[in-house]
């Protein structure tokens, strides 16, 4: 039998228009847009771009659902460019491509999304099938955009884990991001998705939501809480690996139970330009080290490396090069200081 290689990725693929503004306003007030660009995005190509950028000879597929229109045309177009084949994305004209307007404020890197999603509440189980492919890795993202799938059903889950269990026994290890929504959203709908996760990479604002564990009490960053959520992630159900990630670093619990932390890299504020797609670049890196059987404190390490990278531009994945490049071009800036 063929050993299985290669990520298949589903969920969310978006449009982004990305706008780098001088400083987010209060209401009613005024701001200027210094630069704007068009570019595709979602955790569902984000991903899949990334991988092929970290490792071009990776095999990388897509299914999802895009709105057939000028904004759907602008994912597709992306996939091309990155050798990504469009064959399992489905073209709908019953409702319009899902877009984001994004907000990257020029005096801190944050950023502000207005979404719209369009043909995102379309989207089923039909869309995906795992067993046209033979991947390793089953990547979803990201639950709560998504009506049909996340609508409970009688056995206590919902349309993701449905998706999951299929690509589960089709011999995928799975994976799942996350959109930063409100707790009370993604809570009931993540929770039952644990048990059917190999691994799962989520940002501080999600942690905190699916463990109920407070990462940032008072505001600031606490990584003795941040692990505690991860071993929170893994209680509930993750088989092999948790990661949470935040501007300051990340940790993860592997699969022996140990826990491991993560500085972020120190690159300099004059190289940033926006955090748009930083946290699906860090899964990328993360996603990689799984794929190729890393120890997880070496795809720590990676993810750090690709999230700095991708903070140069307001594109999600322009700055990523190989792995080797992204790390060759953090590792002389080192890492900021840890949790002591």
């Amino acid at each position: 039998m063929t050993e299985r290689s290669g990520v298949l990725t589903f969920g969310s693929f978006i449009t982004d228009h990305n706008m780098a503004i001088e400083a987010y306003p209060p209401e009613d007030k005024t701001t200027l847009i210094k630069s704007r660009q068009l570019a595709a995005g979602g955790p569902g190509y984000n991903i899949a771009a990334n991988l092929r950028r970290l490792d071009p000879s990776m095999r990388v597929e897509c299914q999802g659902l895009l709105g057939d229109d000028d904004n759907g045309r602008v994912v597709l177009d992306a996939l091309e460019r990155h050798g990504i084949s469009p064959e399992g994305m489905i073209l709908t004209r019953e409702a319009p491509q899902m877009y984001t307007l994004v907000m990257a404020s020029q005096v801190n890197g944050r950023r502000t999304f207005f979404g719209f999603r369009g043909a995102a509440e379309l989207l089923e189980e039909s869309h995906c099938d795992p067993s046209l492919v033979r991947g390793r890795i089953f990547h979803v993202g990201a639950p709560g955009l998504h009506p049909r799938l996340d609508a409970p059903d009688s056995r206590g889950g919902n349309g993701w884990t449905r998706v999951l269990a299929r690509a589960r026994e089709q011999g995928f290890r799975t994976n799942m991001e996350m959109a930063s929504l409100d707790p009370e959203v993604l809570r009931p709908i993540v929770r039952p998705c644990l048990p059917y996760l190999d691994s799962i990479v989520i940002n501080d604002h999600e942690g905190e939501a699916v463990s109920g564990v407070e990462i940032r009490p008072g505001g600031r960053l606490d990584w003795e809480a941040a692990g505690r959520a991860c071993r929170r992630l893994r209680e509930m159900g993750v088989r092999q690996a948790a990661a949470i990630h935040f501007p300051e670093g990340a940790v993860a619990v592997d699969a022996e139970g140990d826990l491991h932390l993560q500085s972020a890299v120190r690159w300099p504020d004059s190289r940033v330009v926006s955090a748009v797609g930083a946290g699906d670049a860090f899964a990328a890196g993360f996603v990689y080290g799984l794929h190729e059987g890393w120890p997880v404190p070496r795809g720590l390490e990676l993810a750090v490396s690709v999230a700095a990278v991708c903070l140069e531009s307001l594109d999600t994945n322009a700055m990523i090069g190989t792995w080797q490049d992204c790390e060759a071009k953090t590792g002389p800036y080192g890492y900021r200081e840890g949790p002591g």
